[in-house]
């Protein structure tokens, strides 16, 4: 996403991007080969976590919020393992076939993802600075998010600390130089 040489400038009318710039250290490269690659009046949906939920503790509920762990930091770089929820992990609630005559061989550790807090001044500065007109911007929790679920789960914690910040935008570089 940092290098999209491989496109034809101005080639494309939308371009949509589900959490992909957390795994970035800086966005303004992002920002950059997106604009180059949208044709004028083209979209670009972004979409990227909340920097605010990422200093907050999924398992710290006090019973009356979560705690704040980290300090919000623009740039920040995060390495954390990612929650059962995410993906699932082969033959982690599973017997293995004839276990009696060999042991099970339990499947490779997957690293943890290395992501960064790109703070909301950044990221909302950062696409002015390269032509995008925000048209909104929505927090978004999650299918489930669930006041009444039991504390430090999932559907709790989104209700409180939605993690995901969503921002339409229209590129629109009328009196600005092409970037890049």
């Amino acid at each position: 996403m940092r290098d999209l040489s491989a496109l034809a400038a101005g080639a494309f009318g939308l371009v949509y991007q589900p959490y992909a710039i957390n795994f970035v250290p800086d966005v303004q490269p992002v920002f950059r080969e997106v604009a180059r690659r949208l044709r004028p009046g083209g979209r670009y949906h972004l979409q990227f976590a909340n920097p605010f939920t990422l200093c907050v503790n999924l398992r710290a509920w006090t019973g009356y919020g979560y705690l704040l762990q980290q300090p919000y930091q623009d740039g920040a770089a995060l390495t954390a393992a990612d929650e059962a929820r995410v993906y699932e992990r082969p033959g982690a609630d599973t017997i293995e076939p004839n276990a009696s005559a060999s042991p099970a061989i339990p499947p490779p550790a997957i690293p943890p993802p290395h992501e960064y807090r790109h703070g909301l001044s950044t990221v909302v500065n950062g696409l002015a600075a390269h032509g995008f007109s925000i048209c909104r911007l929505t927090e978004q929790a999650s299918i489930y998010p669930d006041p009444a679920a039991a504390p430090a789960t999932w559907d709790h914690f989104v209700a409180y600390a939605p993690p995901w910040l969503t921002v339409p935008c229209t590129y629109r570089p009328i009196g600005l130089a092409r970037p890049g």
